[in-house]
């Protein structure tokens, strides 16, 4: 695509007046994305790595052998972070908010989701953040979010 000076000038201006309500045609394609994401956490028992720190394989469980992956004895965790509308998962948008991930509480949700996300001292549960985005799946965010930008501009 091809812009002179003044078509530009006059997209950026359009650009500035937008808000982030006229973004969310992407927000689909972002809960995707970011759900694709946290699959690859999930797939490969670690935390992402991203430009917040942290990152790294989760800690190994305190008893070794017991035949399921990390976080994933009944699968009903992983289902809820990474598939829509399964038991537990959060997908909520609203306005110029998206919201991906487990429900913690109340009815429905997965009560246990929390003490793995950040850890639970007592009883001594190691915290294995399941839920997060890695620098990778943000650039794929951004582009998503990018495209909604032009097709809004042009």
């Amino acid at each position: 695509m091809e812009l002179t000076v003044e078509q530009f000038v006059a997209a950026c201006e359009r650009a500035a007046g937008l808000v982030a309500e006229d973004l969310a045609g992407s927000f689909p394609d972002v809960e995707t994305i970011v759900r694709m994401g946290i699959e690859d956490n999930f797939d490969n028992e670690r935390s992402a790595a991203d430009f917040w720190g942290g990152g790294g394989q989760w800690p190994e469980r305190k008893v070794k052998g017991d035949g399921h992956p990390l976080l994933n004895e009944s699968g009903a965790l992983r289902a809820a972070a990474t598939q829509k509308g399964a038991v537990g998962s959060v997908s909520r948008i609203e306005g110029d908010t998206l919201e991906v991930g487990v429900e913690a509480s109340g009815p429905g949700g997965l009560p246990g989701a929390r003490r793995h996300q950040y850890g639970d001292s007592p009883p001594g549960i190691r915290q294995r953040e399941f839920v997060g985005i890695s620098d990778d799946t943000l650039e794929f965010v951004a582009e998503r979010v990018a495209e909604e930008l032009v097709r809004k501009l042009f």
